[in-house]
């Protein structure tokens, strides 16, 4: 984000570089920040960037409409839907644990623990390369965080159920 705030401040002006070579610069000067310090990225990285991925965010500005109710009927949907990915996101992050043991102890690479690792690699890779928040970029991954959880549910939780409705069912 920083070349596109250069962008509007005129740096590219002030420095005569084109895109890439200023580009450029601010990675070196990245790259050495980083370097000099490790405590602080890594903070960032775990607290603020990787935490971010996993909370939802709304993905308009409701703002920007110019219906009188239809604001308040898109704001209420979008306080439901974001109660239900939160409901699935917290899920899944337990999951991940779950999954990841089973697989070790199983020997056996299930496409729920698939599905699992490429979510979980990419916020660890996005939260290496963001800085600030990176909420967005998880969008791409909420179908398979809301099918692993139901998946999940399925297997685990709906059979148990039935085994016990049917106890109960007895005459």
């Amino acid at each position: 984000m920083t070349i596109w705030y250069a962008y509007e401040d005129g740096a590219y002006d002030k420095y005569n570089l084109n895109f890439n070579d200023f580009s450029n610069e601010l990675g070196k000067f990245a790259k050495l920040t980083i370097k000099e310090n490790p405590k602080d990225y890594l903070y960032q990285v775990v607290f603020y960037s990787w935490l971010d991925f996993w909370k939802p965010q709304i993905y308009w500005n409701y703002h920007e409409f110019n219906f009188k109710y239809g604001n308040k009927l898109f704001l209420a949907i979008w306080y439901f839907q974001e109660c239900l990915l939160w409901f699935f996101r917290v899920i899944f992050l337990f999951l991940i644990p779950f999954y990841s043991i089973q697989a070790l102890q199983s020997k056996k690479i299930t496409s729920e623990f698939v599905m699992i690792m490429v979510v979980f690699s990419a916020s660890i890779l996005q939260a290496l390369v963001t800085y600030g928040t990176n909420a967005r970029f998880s969008f791409p991954f909420e179908f398979l965080m809301i099918f692993t959880v139901l998946c999940f549910l399925k297997k685990y939780w709906l059979t148990s159920y039935k085994k016990y409705v049917i106890i109960f069912n007895r005459k």
